[in-house]
């Protein structure tokens, strides 16, 4: 009886180690690098208020939450308002803001209050607005498996162990800025000696938000001039087995939606080496922006 009970006892620890649950399934199950959201701002419940006073203190509390696979490290997040209106001692916050892991599968939070001060108006009662923007420098990173296949001709009379096909890829990788396609092509050079994987990335602002250069993020949320040329930018690297591909652009102007880059492995590969699948790993660095909006009714003393 002792040892049926013993044997209970171990079964149970063993099942309570194989099946920690975390938000989307077991531990072991969980891909942080899915997902769209990057840094995700919510003004809390009841904060602002729908309706104030002329010369009334108010707080505003803002959520703050990193729900995409990246670190946000010296993020800013700023008021925005008219100031015939609102007024307040403190209207930006700087933090950093670990990002979604196996130990954190939901990534980390803060919560930021604001005071603002409603201004004497003169007559009826007016609806204004308050904003919050994000600015934070984020990474994407997408690797998926790749087939390389040196019979570019279809002439070798062996069964191949892949087949090189385009790529489709939903629900992101973990942050705004997100890889949707891979089209696939195996080239040669000019002596037909080596091949040359050539790759048409994708590359899509999932969320809507504004794209700068990731080093100028915070200039976003600030009064600091901004140029042309910070503007949209989405740094790129792209890997193929560890080895740097060369690419058309250097970085990618994200003006539209979506837009695309290509980029090849100019070394090349031996031609007389079989089919094979190896993974291309694709880097996207960028600083990003979103705001939030709430219309507040300022009304007279009574």
């Amino acid at each position: 009886m002792r040892k049926i009970v013993l044997l209970m006892v171990l079964i149970l620890i063993i099942i309570g180690c194989t099946t920690k649950k975390g938000p989307t399934g077991t531990i072991s199950d969980l891909n942080i690098h899915k997902g769209t959201d990057g840094l995700v701002i919510s003004f809390i419940k009841n904060s602002p208020p729908e309706e104030v006073f002329e010369e009334e203190e108010f707080p505003v509390y803002v959520l703050v939450e990193n729900k995409g696979a990246y670190d946000v490290l010296n993020g800013y997040i700023t008021l925005g308002f008219q100031q015939d209106y609102f007024e307040a001692a403190t209207k930006s916050r700087n933090f950093n803001l670990e990002g979604k892991s196996l130990a954190n599968p939901i990534g980390e939070q803060k919560i930021f209050r604001f005071l603002v001060n409603a201004k004497k108006i003169i007559g009826e009662s007016r609806t204004v607005p308050i904003a919050v923007s994000s600015c934070y420098s984020y990474k994407t990173t997408a690797i998926e498996s790749v087939c390389i296949d040196t019979d570019v001709y279809d002439v070798k009379a062996v069964e191949r162990a892949c087949s090189v096909s385009d790529v489709s890829i939903k629900g992101g990788q973990g942050g705004p800025v997100a890889v949707t396609k891979i089209e696939s092509k195996m080239l040669t050079n000019e002596e037909e000696s080596r091949i040359i994987p050539q790759y048409t990335i994708e590359i899509e602002n999932v969320r809507g938000g504004n794209i700068i250069r990731t080093e100028r993020a915070q200039d976003l949320c600030s009064a600091t001039a901004l140029s042309r040329d910070d503007l949209y930018v989405v740094g790129i690297n792209v890997e193929l087995s560890e080895q740097r591909l060369h690419c058309n652009k250097d970085s990618l102007k994200l003006m539209e939606e979506k837009d695309k880059i290509i980029c090849r492995l100019e070394s090349g590969i031996e031609k007389d080496k079989a089919a094979y699948t190896t993974l291309l790993k694709i880097e996207l660095d960028y600083g990003y922006s979103e705001t939030i909006i709430k219309n507040i009714i300022i009304n007279e003393k009574i």
